[in-house]
């Protein structure tokens, strides 16, 4: 656990900035949002004990501003371009959303829980005053990491979709062809049996 120097805090703020006003230049309200979060996120964000390799905080978009559909056409990987499925899902989150644009902190990115099922991991995880990641925190990391699906796929387990009776965590994930897509459909108790090299993100509550 460490605390990070307020000017590398910074650095990285501006970092975020700069490539969502590049790639997502049609939604400038959400990022004058989020730049007019600034304050209150180096200070929080300077206070906290960082888990290691952790990222200290990350913003995120709301679907109001920018859906699914749009942010996987950003996920750029071995020069092709992510997109989901013209299907629709309805996504369950399990606990209360910001309608506005936000900041997630203390990111661990999936490398600490690879391979392993997200059922029973919420006590864990609550224990220790964290939670799992929503699709579009997910995205988001797959968005500002531009090498983390080399890595690893990404389980969005705090959300769920339905399939039938069964609870289905949604997947970002590298297709066979080398494009970047969400798998909405894996049961949560097949998410290790079905996908190889899974990460479960997380972040503080």
């Amino acid at each position: 656990m460490s605390h990070i120097p307020k000017e590398r805090l910074n650095d990285l703020f501006k970092e975020q900035i700069k490539r969502l006003e590049e790639c997502c230049g049609k939604m400038p309200q959400a990022v004058e949002i989020l730049k007019s979060k600034k304050k209150q996120v180096l200070e929080k964000a300077e206070s906290i004990n960082m888990g290691f390799a952790h990222v200290p905080f990350l913003p995120v978009v709301s679907e109001n501003y920018y859906s699914i559909y749009e942010w996987m056409r950003q996920i750029f990987f071995k020069n092709q371009w992510g997109y989901v499925l013209p299907t629709y899902v309805e996504v369950f989150h399990s606990f209360e959303i910001p309608v506005e644009p936000y900041y997630i902190f203390d990111v661990e990115t999936g490398s600490a829980l690879i391979n392993r099922s997200p059922l029973g991991l919420e006590n864990l995880l609550e224990e220790h005053g964290r939670r799992f990641l929503l699709i579009t925190e997910a995205i988001a990391i797959a968005f500002h990491d531009r090498n983390i699906l080399e890595r690893h796929s990404l389980a969005a387990a705090g959300c769920y979709t339905k399939d039938v009776n069964f609870r289905c965590v949604p997947i970002i994930h590298v297709r066979k062809d080398n494009v970047a897509t969400i798998d909405w459909g894996v049961k949560t108790a097949e998410v290790v049996s079905t996908y190889k090299n899974i990460g479960l993100p997380s972040c503080s509550k």
